[in-house]
């Protein structure tokens, strides 16, 4: 019996006294799904569909006569095993999205009004080499991967703790507070660097544009470059790659456009260490970390023979492997995986940490204070969900460090953070505001059409965590959380 099978096996035991589910439940839920999407029929394609419509948009997903949502690309399961054990759903989605995209292992964890109700290992965490023993290493709950770009919302994180704590403003200006930070020799300083404040950071509105200008400073061969112009070794450290940029001409007029900047977190980081006196990790595993309990989080390392005891491998895209000129002198080309750029040196506070996804869940609970203790008070929760953005990108007009989505109303409906721009990895971690429920994905591997893996996975996942009926008992997270009247009331200050 596989792993998935077995912890299915344990599964069904636990919630046989939920057993009981006839097809007028499975007519009504879609009844009900139904009259939730009417009021969303005027939001962007990415607004979370019927099950009906799911099926029909997705060629692998189908509706079953008992309306159930089902992927043909899963190890099917028959009706019978899903009635004893609805979130066996999960695994057979999540199979399927794996071996369509040629995904290699991931990881998923769904959490329901606070607490953890599903926390499982696909697939294959390292390959067997042909010089091993034995077979490939499954995925478990006990390995780590790179969260990528979700690293991001814990910098930003800290950052408001920062402004919570009195020593920093969202309007402050952030190049005022690193002026050590020299730029190169002879280049000149654009003036509209002094108007960036921490604000138009953590909102990623403070001028530059990656994809208009080529420049990823902290990745090859831009890395290079920036080794190159200051004289330093590669790879360049964080504060390098600041000084760098600082000799650089903006792309735009910070606070007039809405880019996607992974510079304006490696930014933040800086500002942290700067305002709070301590390294960036340690700051951020003092105050975050620690303080709720996450015990999986650490800072990632490029090389392969230095990742992490229980760390997955990665694989590239769709789960296979290329090489590209290594960041690291001497080694020439390598397994990008392995060799695009330095981790823990030049992408620490936007790219750097590993985690699993029960503890990317929990960072997610503990921010506006689901679970206790709270990360941030409730006017800066509700300041980061209703900021404004400067223009309408993908029908959003509001947010920061999260993509928030609206309910026809103006009500927080949902509030989403992806992670791809580390090569062989992908995360996404989605909070289902109406619904109490938060999912997190960690994949060892980067769909090569991200977008649209992004997408198809963030909808299915959102209509099947909506469509459970009997949610497990047991909590998987160890510890105390509001009780059902304190949600409700925290619910409805923050997100509406």
């Amino acid at each position: 019996m596989t792993k998935g099978a077995s912890e299915r096996s344990r599964r069904r035991g636990r919630s046989a006294m939920m057993k009981a589910r006839v097809f007028s439940t499975r007519a009504s839920l879609l009844l009900l799904i139904g009259l939730i999407n009417l009021q969303c029929a005027a939001f962007s394609h990415y607004s979370l569909l019927s099950l009906q419509t799911v099926s029909q948009k997705f060629s692998n997903v189908f509706l079953s006569q008992q309306g159930t949502l089902r992927y043909k690309s899963g190890a099917l399961l028959s009706e019978d095993e899903l009635e004893d054990d609805e979130m066996a759903t999960f695994d057979e989605i999540m199979e399927g999205l794996m071996k369509d995209n040629g995904i290699p292992g991931a990881q998923l964890a769904v959490a329901k009004g606070g607490e953890l109700k599903l926390f499982q290992g696909y697939g294959i965490a390292k390959r067997r080499q042909p010089r091993d023993h034995g077979d490939d290493h499954n995925m478990t709950t006990d390995h780590v991967m790179r969260i990528s770009d979700l690293s991001r919302l814990i910098t930003g994180v800290a950052v408001l703790q920062l402004v919570q704590d009195g020593r920093l403003e969202l309007e402050d200006k952030a190049f005022m507070l690193l002026g050590h930070l020299e730029p190169p020799s002879n280049s000149k300083i654009d003036p509209r660097l002094h108007d960036i404040t921490i604000r138009h950071l953590l909102q990623e509105t403070a001028g530059w544009n990656v994809s208009a200008s080529g420049r990823e400073p902290s990745v090859v061969p831009g890395s290079l470059e920036v080794s190159q112009a200051l004289g330093h070794a590669s790879p360049p450290s964080a504060a390098a790659i600041v000084q760098f940029m600082k000799g650089l001409a903006l792309d735009f007029d910070p606070g007039s456009g809405l880019e996607p900047c992974n510079f304006c977190f490696l930014v933040l980081g800086r500002v942290i260490e700067v305002i709070s006196g301590l390294p960036y990790e340690s700051y951020v595993k003092k105050n975050i970390f620690d303080a709720i309990g996450a015990t999986s989080f650490r800072m990632g390392e490029t090389k392969q023979e230095k990742l992490a005891a229980k760390e997955a491998h990665y694989y590239g895209q769709n789960g296979q492997t290329s090489s590209c000129l290594s960041v690291y002198p001497g080694q020439g080309y390598v397994q990008c995986d392995y060799g695009f750029g330095d981790l823990k040196v030049s992408a620490n506070s936007y790219g750097g940490w590993v985690a699993n996804a029960k503890d990317l869940a929990l960072l997610a609970l503990h921010i506006d204070g689901i679970r206790q203790p709270a990360l941030l008070r409730d006017d800066l929760v509700r300041e980061m969900l209703h900021a404004r953005v400067p223009e309408n990108r993908h029908g959003l007009s509001q947010g920061m460090l999260w993509t928030v989505r609206l309910a026809g109303d103006g009500r927080v409906r949902s509030l989403e953070q992806s992670g791809g721009a580390i090569p062989g990895s992908h995360s996404l971690l989605l909070r289902l505001v109406d619904d109490d429920a938060t999912i997190a994905y960690l994949v060892n591997s980067r769909p090569a059409r991200l977008d649209d893996f992004m997408v198809s996975a963030s909808e299915i996942l959102s209509l099947l965590a909506r469509s459970i009926r009997n949610w497990p008992v047991d909590d998987l997270f160890l510890g105390p959380r509001l009780p059902d009247d304190h949600l409700l009331l925290k619910r409805s200050k923050i997100f509406r």
